[in-house]
């Protein structure tokens, strides 16, 4: 299934009604789609810990989503593994 899912991708009432998290998953692909990465991944993520203990179903596919998204999202990042670096956190121990 591609990230960029349309309205059309949202079930209609003579199949399985969808369910609000079809629509929002459907609205994240659709932000994504648009180049709002950042945006799509930040409500991905409030997302993700709204549902985290009581619909891990729903759970799982939104951090799927967002570790799918996550892979577009310029700025400065580690070399080797694809990390923005902490902010204000000392690189010396000593």
């Amino acid at each position: 299934m591609s990230e960029a899912r349309n309205i059309e991708s949202i079930p209609l009432a003579a199949s399985k009604p969808a369910t609000l998290a079809d629509v929002l998953l459907t609205s994240l692909g659709t932000l994504a789609a648009a180049g709002r990465y950042e945006d799509a991944c930040r409500l991905a993520g409030h997302g993700c810990a709204a549902t985290r203990h009581n619909d891990p179903q729903t759970w799982r596919r939104l951090n799927a989503l967002l570790h799918r998204l996550t892979r577009h999202l310029t700025g400065e990042t580690s070399p080797s593994r694809g990390i923005a670096p902490p902010q204000n956190c000392e690189t010396d121990l000593e």
